[in-house]
């Protein structure tokens, strides 16, 4: 870190001995992408936070996720480093005397602090569990409130002690916003993350929900009939949106790897197959149910999770599995019309042997 000298403090990887380095293949990016980690790279580079070092032995590439706001966020992926590295050997209280006092700050653990952090300890691990209150009983409210929160604890007493029924603990804006009734922050925002599957076997798809508050509802849907990959993900998506309504969402953010159907959609590309065009009539027709949607093209490696689900309906039959929802779909959310060609109407004309035919024609 710029403006510590290294002989002061450092940080060193401790890894283990013998562990193999790992090297990713180099990923190519596009120019759009490109162009953003040259420049977050630049700007590490000139804040002094890296600097450009030739170490073959652990290669891994960036990853570039599109935040709400349309910039970008470059992580990277670390697993591989972590796994190979043994854990912090400095307990927790000793850690902190050893920041505080290369900061300048001199702290004394005290036998008190260690009496109190063992106390804290044995609160952790014993948390309070809640109860349920009795018909007319009497129970006791607790309040806190801060400059930024405010915590509430609803309490029943018996000759034991004190019992917790139910208690909340918010930021006072985030309570303030919810109770003034604002209808933002009152409408349900869910994440639909859909993926199909298609092969010469069976078809399916993969559905993912969450909303703000981490609920998640995954749904591995298998196909009675046969379909490209692009139906198939129309199919998720469609089914997606379906379930986001039942559940009482307003708001639907779709993220599909899908460029095709995500640019159809965003009008970006036209559909010209006619059946094309009617699943994406039918999507149109879905979205218009919420009051705000958002469709957005994600890679693979970012939706690894749902295109699972996807190749477990179109690889292996229906079997219970209690961590997800299976699902059936028997036909198509649209179906095909076959259209009768033109037949232009003959006369005056001696057609022989064709006649019949035309007549057939004519009047089929």
């Amino acid at each position: 870190m710029p403006g510590i000298d290294s002989e002061l403090m450092s940080h060193r990887l401790a890894v283990y001995p013998g562990s193999r380095p790992v090297q990713e293949r180099r990923r190519k990016l596009g120019p759009e992408r490109a162009q953003v980690v040259e420049e977050q790279v630049q700007a590490l580079l000139e804040a002094g936070f890296i600097r450009e070092f030739k170490y073959p032995a652990w290669l891994v590439n960036v990853v570039l996720v599109k935040k709400q706001n349309g910039k970008w966020r470059m992580c990277v992926d670390y697993t591989n480093l972590n796994k190979a590295c043994l854990k912090d050997p400095y307990p927790l209280p000793n850690i902190d005397v050893l920041v505080d006092s290369s900061s300048g700050c001199q702290f004394e653990w005290a036998p008190e602090c260690e009496e109190a952090f063992q106390e804290f300890k044995k609160f952790l691990n014993q948390p309070p569990v809640l109860t349920r209150p009795k018909a007319g009983e009497e129970l006791v409210l607790y309040l806190a409130i801060a400059k930024k929160a405010v915590a509430s604890a609803l309490i029943r007493e018996d000759e034991v002690g004190q019992h917790p029924i139910y208690f909340t603990s918010k930021c006072l804006i985030d309570f303030i916003a919810e109770y003034a009734g604002d209808q933002e922050e009152a409408s349900k925002a869910w994440e639909i993350y859909v993926d199909g599957s298609s092969n010469k076997v069976r078809s399916g798809a993969g559905i993912i929900l969450v909303n703000q508050e981490g609920t998640q509802i995954e749904v591995s849907l298998k196909f009675e009939f046969p379909a490209s990959n692009n139906q198939a993900e129309y199919e998720a998506l469609i089914a997606g949106l379906k379930l986001a309504k039942e559940v009482g969402a307003t708001k639907v953010i779709i993220f599909s790897n899908s460029q095709v159907v995500t640019s159809q959609i965003n009008g970006e590309y036209q559909a010209k197959d006619p059946n094309m065009k009617r699943y994406l009539e039918k999507t149109l027709e879905h979205l218009r149910q919420f009051l705000q949607t958002e469709v957005r093209h994600i890679t693979r490696e970012l939706n690894n999770r749902v295109n699972a689900l996807s190749k477990l309906a179109s690889t292996k039959p229906g079997e219970n599995n209690r961590s997800l929802i299976q699902e059936t779909l028997q036909k198509p959310s649209v179906t095909k019309t076959d259209s009768k060609p033109d037949v232009l109407s003959v006369s005056g004309l001696d057609l022989r042997w064709i006649t019949p035919l035309v007549e057939y024609l004519k009047f089929d």
